[in-house]
C-alpha cells in the first residue's frame, strides 16, 4: 500500500506542480448556454456565480485571481498561466461579468448581443 501511494504521488506531483497547485475545475453548465456578446470576439455564459467567457474557441474561467480554459464547455477546465490568456479577458474588470444577465436584442441561437455590461439586479447605470 505505501508502495502504491508513492508512486501515485510521484506520477501526480509534475502535472499538480505545472499547474502551480491548481486543480481542475468542473463546471455544470447547460448543454447550450446561454452567451452574450460583451465585446466584439468576447462572449460571456450568462447568469453563472463564476465569470465564464468564450473566445478563440477557448471557454475562459476566471476564478480566485487564477484563469483556467476548456474547449468545450462540459469539458474540465485547466489551469492557464498568466501569459497564456487573452489580454483583452485580463484587462476585464473582476467580477463585473459574474451573474451577469443579458439586456440586449436575442438572435434566436442562444446568443445575445449587449455591449452594455449588464449585471444581474438591473440595467440602471451601466451604460447603454
Amino acid at each position: 500500500m505505501k508502495r502504491l501511494l508513492i508512486t501515485v504521488g510521484l506520477v501526480l506531483a509534475p502535472a499538480f506542480a505545472l499547474g502551480g497547485g491548481h486543480a481542475d475545475v468542473y463546471l455544470s453548465l447547460p448543454e447550450r448556454p446561454e452567451m452574450a456578446v460583451v465585446q466584439p470576439g468576447v462572449q460571456v455564459v450568462v447568469g453563472q456565480d463564476d465569470e465564464v467567457f468564450y473566445m478563440n474557441h477557448h471557454y475562459w474561467l476566471r476564478r480566485d485571481g487564477a484563469w483556467y480554459h476548456a474547449r468545450h464547455h462540459s469539458d474540465p477546465f485547466v489551469y492557464a498561466e498568466h501569459h497564456l490568456v487573452p489580454a483583452v479577458l485580463v484587462s476585464l474588470s473582476l467580477g463585473q461579468y459574474s451573474h451577469y444577465h443579458s439586456h440586449a436584442a436575442y438572435d434566436g441561437d442562444g446568443v445575445y448581443y449587449d455591449y452594455g455590461h449588464h449585471r444581474s439586479g438591473g440595467c440602471g447605470g451601466h451604460g447603454r
